[in-house]
């Protein structure tokens, strides 16, 4: 049996030693391991007319109105764009923090600069867009200008002090690893725009689970012939840094991509991967052998999710009284990449499908839940073991060590379940973010898919 492989209590990925229970199991899993990490990037090309940046900042460091053409820049240009910068600061759980052991770099707001790319019009969206609303049908993107930033070799920004002298910032602006701030539900993802500026490092690299990926912008962008931009579009929720500039500087500008309802009524036709996600469900499905009677699949999602701190009302706890949770199900139709294509195979076969968030303790229990409850229960450990206790919808998935009984629900799962470790939920949150969180943190989550009896399955549909 898979279950007590199938998670890690250190909180360390482990995808590459888990081993499903069954071969159809193992068909599912390899469908969804296929696919590559989610991040599209690239050169793209661009009129020069795309390349033009205002910028302009207020106050008593201000150095004016700036402009630069990116296609006939010079390094002084970029060199005053960086001095008119301020100070960027990074997310450490409720706080905007500066901190230059873990970021060091130079930020405009939106409201102080504007620019001729468009990225709707030049057609990076176009070209983009597949990519990241695989498994959405009738959706579409927002796109909302978020940020520029500027790294370099050595950068001069004006002090937040009001009266004091800008001061260099030092060598090798970077970021360490983070992950994008969630600011709805809806939000899928980020796109980077890198500028043609001549640099050297300043490359991304990004990590899921064991896999990693790395984009070089300074290295593509001197190899173009021709008016470029280089860029990358990632899932908000995958970590990510900036790894030191050497030389130069990185120019970028940053969109939050939203996913909304599209008025266009163009199907999408499906990809390879979910032809293949879907024959190892048919396989299944027509095996009358497996899970005769029925039964739970369980897929430990790939990505991780928003879970909302403010939507229910807050409430002290106390032992005894019911608290409210907050449903999972709402994300639903949120869902990124192949989690996505996951619960759109599971819909067109006609299979039930839920989220459920996973609990474990110190005895290697595991408690899954159809909601989170609020921040209040997670002030104390034993708060918030008792409400999982008590809470009629908590399930034991795997029995604490040592306890004679086996599952109160049984759960075949194909991938690894990711579970939240209750002791951390007890200790103060920090994370990192290019912000500080507002009213949502990133959360592990599974699917929850309900297999009918053998003798129903044909009748379900299933081609």
């Amino acid at each position: 049996m898979s279950r007590l492989r199938a998670w890690s209590p250190t909180g360390t990925s482990c995808t590459e030693s888990f081993v499903p229970e069954h071969w159809h199991l193992q068909a599912l899993n390899d469908a969804i391991s296929s696919k590559v990490l989610p991040c599209s990037s690239g050169i793209f090309p661009v009129q020069p007319e795309d390349l033009v940046l205002y910028y302009g900042v207020e106050g008593p460091n201000s150095k004016g109105l700036g402009r630069i053409d990116f296609t006939s820049h010079t390094d002084e240009q970029v060199r005053r764009l960086a001095e008119a910068c301020d100070i960027a600061t990074f997310g450490r759980g409720h706080e905007d923090v500066h901190d230059e052991s873990y970021r060091k770099a130079g930020k405009l707001d939106k409201g102080h600069f504007a620019t001729t790319f468009d990225p709707e019009q030049c057609g990076l969206m176009h070209a983009i867009r597949h990519n990241i609303l695989e498994g959405h049908k009738g959706k579409a993107l927002k796109v909302e200008m978020y940020k520029l930033n500027v790294y370099g070799t050595r950068l001069t920004v004006p002090c937040p002090c009001l009266y004091s002298q800008p001061r260099a910032l030092g060598p090798g602006s970077f970021f360490k690893t983070h992950k994008d701030t969630p600011r709805a539900d809806n939000m899928i993802a980020s796109l980077v725009i890198v500028f043609p500026t001549r640099h050297e490092g300043g490359v991304l690299a990004l990590r899921q689970e064991y896999r990693k990926f790395k984009f070089d912008s300074g290295k593509i962008i001197s190899e173009a012939r021709t008016p470029s931009i280089a860029y990358a579009a990632l899932y908000s929720d995958v970590e990510h840094e900036v790894e030191p500039v050497s030389s130069g500087y990185r120019v970028t500008l940053t969109y939050n991509l939203y996913l909304i309802d599209s008025v266009a009524r163009d199907v999408p036709q499906d990809t390879a991967y979910e032809l293949a996600l879907k024959a190892a469900f048919d396989a299944l499905l027509r095996d009358s052998s497996y899970l005769p009677g029925g039964g739970l699949l369980g897929f430990g999602l790939r990505h991780e999710y928003p879970v909302d701190l403010t939507e229910i009302e807050p409430k002290i706890y106390t032992p005894g009284y019911e608290v409210p949770l907050t449903p999972l199900d709402q994300l639903l139709g949120v869902l990124k990449g192949s989690d996505a294509i996951l619960q759109k195979a599971c819909k067109d076969l006609g299979l039930k499908a839920n989220l459920r968030i996973l609990y474990h303790g110190e005895d290697r229990e595991v408690r899954m839940c159809p909601g989170v409850p609020p921040p209040t229960t997670w002030e104390h450990e034993d708060g918030f073991t008792f409400w999982l206790e008590k809470s009629a919808q908590a399930k034991y998935i795997v029995p604490p060590d040592g306890q004679n009984e086996g599952p109160e629900t049984e759960v075949h799962w194909a991938t690894p379940m990711r579970p939240v470790d209750v002791k951390k939920l007890s200790t103060p949150y920090i994370a990192f973010g290019n912000n500080a969180f507002m009213s949502k943190i990133y959360s592990t989550m599974c699917l929850i898919v309900e297999i009918g009896p053998a003798y129903s399955r044909v009748a379900s549909g299933v081609d």
